[in-house]
């Protein structure tokens, strides 16, 4: 039998086939078949391709075939985590998807909730003990909390060091470039990370908060008072976003895509969502504004052999976030609201552990610190600049 029909086509049907009949046997076997595991990390598809890049035969299957298997398909593990940091700790870990893409995750959110309960299930079968909620399974969710009471495991959305390093990225973009007083947007600011970050970077920095609906954003606003120290500013049109010298990106919103004409010159957009909000081809056919893709993370001693489209040993904060608290045995859930004293503490964790963040670009391209220096004399061509 050749090896790449062996690679390509049979071993990843059989491993489903074998994550199936996980689901319907006793534990011990489980983590007998499996070995053992400290968490779990849940994700899904971003699209068709993401499906197709793991089972070559999906493309060959009807549109009514293909949303059929989509919507009834068990969870799979889709391969298993090794960690060992710098204090010489060791966790392992699997990563589990769902079988729904983005496009479909919020439309059909009942559908969405009962197969992350079913991947819960298997996580608890493996012997997990934490769970982290990767890209829209914690928005389908409540952020985590409508899974509290519904699992033994403890939850994490990850969220927490999602903000810790998106904080500690973009003071390190203004102090390389020399910003003076730039003003940050941040779209999607009344959602879960949206919400922290305007915590934290509103009491140093001017803002613009972009949101959909007006009445949200001004209760939102309203909420935000006693941590915005500097002049702010909202909108519901993207077209305002012509102003803003960083934009963060953290929407849940796979359909809400920006493009580098919606950007001032020299413009750096940070994305942070997942499936990303700024992945329009503009931003690669051009000089034009600097896209960086945020809450990318080094993780030393990191052994995982599935393909997350990023560089070697580099891992995204939420599942970062799910191996530092197996690392630390914290068995608590970190879910809905970000709690900043946790912001605080995962930098700890991380630090101890020796987790670096790491600015990044997709198709494993590092980028290094001083990256954004090229575009320095794109900013000081634009007289409209700080």
């Amino acid at each position: 039998m050749p090896n790449s029909l062996w690679r390509k086509w049979l071993c990843p049907l059989l491993c489903s086939l074998r994550d199936g009949l996980a689901l319907l046997l006793p534990s011990f076997l489980v983590r007998r078949l499996y070995g053992p595991a400290d968490f779990a990390f849940l994700v899904h598809p971003r699209d068709l391709h993401d499906v197709e890049r793991r089972y070559p035969f999906f493309r060959k299957l009807s549109p009514q075939v293909r949303e059929w298997v989509l919507r009834y398909h068990w969870p799979v593990v889709l391969d298993k985590i090794s960690v060992r940091d710098a204090l010489g700790r060791r966790t392992t870990g699997y990563l589990i998807s769902i079988s729904l893409t983005a496009d479909q995750m919020l439309p059909e959110r009942i559908v969405a909730k009962k197969k992350i309960l079913r991947a819960l299930k298997l996580a608890e079968k493996l012997g997990c003990k934490i769970v982290g909620l990767g890209a829209l399974t914690a928005s389908v969710t409540k952020a985590g909390t409508w899974l509290v009471g519904r699992t033994k495991l403890a939850l994490t959305t990850g969220n927490a060091y999602t903000v810790a390093v998106a904080c500690g990225d973009i003071e390190q973009l203004i102090a390389q470039l020399a910003l003076v007083d730039p003003l940050i947007a941040v779209v999607g600011c009344y959602g879960n990370i949206g919400e922290a970050l305007t915590k934290i970077l509103g009491r140093r920095h001017r803002l613009m908060l972009i949101g959909r609906a007006s009445e949200m954003l001004f209760a939102f606003l309203d909420r935000m008072k006693g941590y915005l120290d500097k002049e702010t500013m909202i909108s519901t049109d993207l077209d305002a976003l012509h102003e803003a010298d960083i934009v963060i990106t953290v929407t849940n919103s796979p359909s809400l895509k920006l493009t580098a004409e919606m950007l001032k010159p020299g413009a750096i957009v940070y994305d942070l969502a997942q499936p990303p909000n700024a992945d329009h081809p503009s931003f690669w056919q051009s000089d034009r504004v600097q896209h960086l893709n945020g809450g990318y993370i080094q993780v030393p001693g990191l052994e995982m052999r599935f393909d997350l489209g990023l560089p070697k040993g580099v891992v995204f904060a939420c599942l970062a976030e799910t191996i530092l608290q197996a690392l630390e045995r914290d068995f608590r859930h970190h879910v809905g609201c970000v709690d900043l004293l946790h912001v605080a503490l995962t930098q700890r964790w991380a630090w101890r552990a020796g987790f670096r963040p790491a600015l990044g670009l997709p198709e494993k391209e590092r980028v290094i610190p001083n990256a954004c220096e090229r575009f320095a004399h794109v900013r000081g061509n634009d007289t409209r600049m700080a």
